[in-house]
């Protein structure tokens, strides 16, 4: 496992994820990088489920620093993390029943996402399409 600061100049490779380090949701894994973020470079195949448990912990909020704008120290968060995934227990088959459950869970919501867009574009077309009715009707009154 490597952590390192986000450089947009280099490559993205496959094994890469994001943790955002800045703001009040500093320690949220991310699938595209921010500027205020740091690329975790794993093989581990559950990494960001893993990542994302503890961010739901809110187990990160006690390292939080800075008056202004929260931000995670990089060691501290490795400091956290390293002993998570060098756990043996991570491979158990019950652990990996609901880790999977959690990506299963992340696409339905991707799902779910989807299919709100297209039912709020589907409501702006009924609109725009009921406004040019309004307006044909007010002319062929006249």
């Amino acid at each position: 496992m490597k952590i390192n600061r986000y450089n947009p100049n280099k490559p993205k490779k496959e094994t890469v994820f994001y943790i955002q380090s800045h703001g009040f949701h500093a320690g949220r894994p991310l699938k595209n990088p921010i500027p205020n973020s740091w690329e975790l470079d794993t093989e581990i195949k559950n990494a960001f489920e893993i990542c994302f448990m503890v961010y739901n912990s809110k187990i990160l909020s006690n390292y939080l620093r800075g008056s202004v704008i929260p931000f995670l120290s990089l060691h501290e968060y490795r400091k956290i993390m390293q002993p998570i995934f060098n756990n043996p227990v991570q491979h158990e088959k019950r652990i990996l029943k609901k880790l999977n459950s959690l990506q299963l869970l992340d696409k339905v919501i991707k799902e779910q996402e989807y299919k709100n867009n297209l039912y709020k574009q589907l409501k702006t077309a009924i609109a725009h399409e009921l406004i040019k009715t309004f307006y044909s009707a007010k002319n062929d009154l006249k």
